[in-house]
């Protein structure tokens, strides 16, 4: 008998410094994470294989452990696999890890949840300029904590959403931590879930507490929809996708 090579689907954890992207998904004549790996998987396969994701990244934001999955007809083993993508992608897209997966695995709707890392200094470099929020230290960062506890639950997240682009907008926050030395804030958002700049919208608003501009009274009323107000949205390049669970 022939060995026949069989559609074989693939998880596949991936790192990337978004600096030079226009986000996650693919974009007609702009550099993206989505088409970068797809011109590489079409390299080395030279057939059309289109990637899936855990979600989309926007323009400048890194991850450290997005997931995607793909389809593809081969024997090759997975270390193989996985040396062949690296040895076709940019120094600013690496692949940590390729396993064979059940075909019933969706690195998007087989999700169970998302960890976030937002990283703020004050002490802004030239070489941390595009993966920092450079921030004076004058924060009230009692007021910040009060206002986490208001954030955290399972609710309607439309206030701290860009768009719902026809998703539902009911979101789980499980938990956020805010870790800061003399130079450095860290904050973690873990959900099952997140809106389009959610995250982003989340660490704007915080901040904005913490300089006095909002109260945690105030966060209480947005998130329930009592009080509309403007507030920042923190810049992309401080953003991480550290990791998605399934």
């Amino acid at each position: 008998m022939h060995n026949r090579n069989l559609l074989v689907r693939y998880k596949l954890t991936i790192s990337y410094d978004g600096t030079d992207f226009h986000g996650w998904q693919v974009q007609k004549d702009q550099r993206t994470i989505q088409g970068t790996i797809e011109e590489a998987l079409n390299k080395i396969f030279d057939t059309g294989i289109r990637i899936i994701g855990a979600g989309r990244t926007d323009c400048g934001v890194h991850a450290l452990g997005q997931v995607a999955h793909i389809n593809i007809e081969t024997q090759f083993p997975t270390d193989k696999i996985k040396i062949a993508l690296n040895g076709n992608l940019p120094l600013d897209v690496r692949i940590e890890a390729v396993e064979e997966t059940s075909p019933d695995f969706h690195a998007r709707y087989s999700a169970k949840g998302k960890l976030y890392r937002y990283l703020i200094t004050h002490r802004y470099t030239p070489f941390t300029r595009h993966y920092r929020w450079f921030l004076e230290k004058s924060l009230d960062y009692e007021s910040i904590k009060k206002a986490t506890k208001l954030i955290i639950g399972r609710r309607d997240f439309t206030p701290l959403a860009g768009s719902l682009e026809g998703r539902s907008p009911i979101c789980e926050v499980r938990r956020i931590e805010l870790t800061r030395s003399d130079e450095e804030i860290i904050i973690q958002i873990e959900g099952d879930r997140f809106l389009r700049q959610m995250v982003r919208r989340i660490v704007g608003l915080l901040i904005d507490v913490g300089r006095g501009k909002r109260t945690p009274e105030e966060v209480c009323l947005l998130i329930e929809k009592k009080k509309e107000f403007s507030y920042q949205i923190a810049p992309a390049q401080g953003l991480y996708l550290v990791k998605v669970s399934y």
